[in-house]
């Protein structure tokens, strides 16, 4: 979540419509949504039933709706404009989110015997309609469904189930292999990026994603300062995601961003960003914990009613 938080810092408050950014900018762009998707993915040990599926339906649209429609008022945009566009102004993930879960309910019914054989397949085989599917879709209703990152993440949430699923994780923890080729495919295409362009979009995730699976070992059991305060804000992710723009909106750092592009120094823009990044994520967490304390207003924004009857 915070490098979520910290690439809408750089893309939106210090470069707004703007494709000038620093290259540590650069590169978190390539990897740090595909990574959310994967994580997201990760955390789902079993295909959901349908009363699991309706629960999580509940827990992401409810906020996405209500904080969205209330983020719509706060920035001027019309309610009508919120879901007809195809980022929901930035809530897209939640309905992403609940689409694939609603699409795992297919992989329920794979057969233990080859299942993990066979989940590849239907993966690779729902990929190819999707990646098709999109040209023959009306332009509103592929707004509506955020279909454009339907197709960009569905590989790398897929990617994190199907692992937990097969417990594949000790293939990849402390795996010198793993980490040696990740770490080599990652210069290469940051050395010839100009000829492999496309593989940012599923190459370079992919093998980000693999090296840090691979690195994550060395950090196991470790209960540092750092560790503690990460472990906290993978609490708050919910809350983090749905309140941080409201704060984003309102950082206007586009001057600073030009000194920073005319300076040529991406260490301190970065200590900058996260500074300001850890900033909001505390802000976020701080509203979640005020909206929380009141538990009518909780119960409205979190989908609480709904969920208790679906109990």
């Amino acid at each position: 979540m915070l490098l979520v938080v910290i690439g809408h810092i750089y893309s939106k408050c210090l470069y707004p419509g703007s494709d000038v950014q620093c290259t540590i900018a650069s590169v978190l762009q390539t990897f740090r949504m595909p990574l959310f998707m994967f994580l997201s993915g990760v955390v789902i040990a079993a295909a959901p039933s349908l009363k699991k599926c309706l629960q999580k339906t509940i827990l992401f649209l409810m906020p996405a709706i209500v904080v969205g429609f209330v983020f719509c008022i706060y920035t001027g945009w019309t309610f009508v404009e919120f879901i007809n566009s195809g980022t929901k102004h930035g809530y897209w993930y939640l309905f992403v989110l609940t689409l694939f879960y609603w699409n795992l309910i297919a992989y329920r019914w794979i057969p233990e015997k080859w299942g993990s054989v066979m989940f590849l397949l239907l993966g690779c085989i729902e990929y190819v309609i999707l990646s098709n599917l999109g040209s023959i879709i009306p332009k509103n209703v592929y707004d509506i469904l955020c279909y454009q990152r339907i197709v960009a993440y569905f590989p790398f949430f897929m990617l994190g189930h199907y692992i937990n699923k097969y417990k594949l994780f000790s293939y990849f923890e402390g795996s010198q292999y793993v980490h040696g080729l990740s770490l080599l495919l990652i210069i290469v295409i940051a050395c010839y990026s100009h000829f492999l362009l496309p593989s940012y979009y599923i190459i370079t995730p992919l093998a980000i994603i693999a090296f840090l699976m691979s690195a994550f070992p060395f950090r196991e059991g470790e209960t540092s300062f750092v560790e503690k305060k990460l472990e906290e804000i993978g609490k708050y992710t919910l809350d983090i995601y749905i309140y941080h723009y409201f704060f984003i909106v309102l950082i206007k750092l586009k001057p600073i961003g030009e000194w920073f592009s005319l300076t040529n120094n991406p260490f301190i823009e970065f200590v900058f960003v996260l500074l300001l990044s850890l900033l909001v994520l505390g802000s976020s967490i701080l509203v979640g914990k005020i909206i929380k304390s009141n538990k009518y207003i909780e119960n409205i924004v979190y989908g609480k009613y709904i969920l208790n009857i679906i109990k």
